[in-house]
């Protein structure tokens, strides 16, 4: 037999072996997952990796409705000095898949120059599956209503999508940061009166966040 097939056929066997070996690992130390209620109305399967400090001593109250604020800062990509502090609530629908599903209404106030942002947006957090885990995304879309210098109060196109890390949670509420990327659109009028040379802006988003 040529020796070359004899070393790609001993290469074959040992890539074999150990798939087999880290998925028989992989298995063993899977976590084990807790039984399911039967309860259809039950939200949460807690298994202790829902945040880095997972304070749980008891299944949550079954319930659909949630509420929150975010404060953090949007910085400016584009060098504009549309650099603002952020301020948020939510609210909406959650459930094993959606941690929340609704709107939102926050203020942004540019630092320095005093431009305002005020974004209604519909609000997506989720982790994708139906038990908690560490990290979820984060994704609004919507109109904001934006004064810049002093051009009349116009509207424009806004969205944002991140990652965020559940820190902190208990029996009453989990705290978070969210990390992403946002994007305001800027209307073509305020552009021509302010003789603006870009028409949005793109943004580097930071914030903490509580959700009850």
């Amino acid at each position: 037999m040529n020796t070359s097939i004899i070393f790609n056929y001993k290469r074959l066997v040992f890539i074999a072996a150990f798939i087999l070996c880290a998925l028989s690992v992989f298995a063993k130390t899977e976590t084990p997952k807790e039984p399911v209620a039967q309860n259809s109305d039950s939200i949460y399967i807690h298994n202790k990796i829902g945040a880095i400090f997972d304070k749980y001593n008891r299944r949550p109250k079954s319930k659909h409705f949630t509420w929150g604020a975010d404060l953090g800062s949007s910085v400016d990509l584009t060098g504009h000095d549309f650099t603002t502090f952020d301020a948020t609530l939510c609210f909406g629908y959650k459930n094993s898949i959606f941690s929340i599903a609704g709107i939102s209404v926050g203020i942004r106030r540019a630092i320095g120059t005093g431009n305002t942002f005020v974004p209604l947006c519909a609000i997506v957090r989720t982790n994708f599956r139906k038990r908690p885990s560490l990290l979820f995304f984060n994704f609004t879309t919507g109109y904001s209503f934006n004064t810049i210098k002093d051009s009349k109060r116009m509207g424009g196109f806004v969205l944002s999508a991140g990652l965020g890390i559940n820190l902190s949670q208990n029996n009453i509420c989990r705290s978070h940061i969210i990390i992403g990327y946002g994007f305001y659109h800027i209307n073509d009028q305020q552009v021509t009166n302010l003789n603006m040379d870009i028409n949005h802006v793109d943004l580097a988003q930071i914030g903490l966040g509580i959700e009850f």
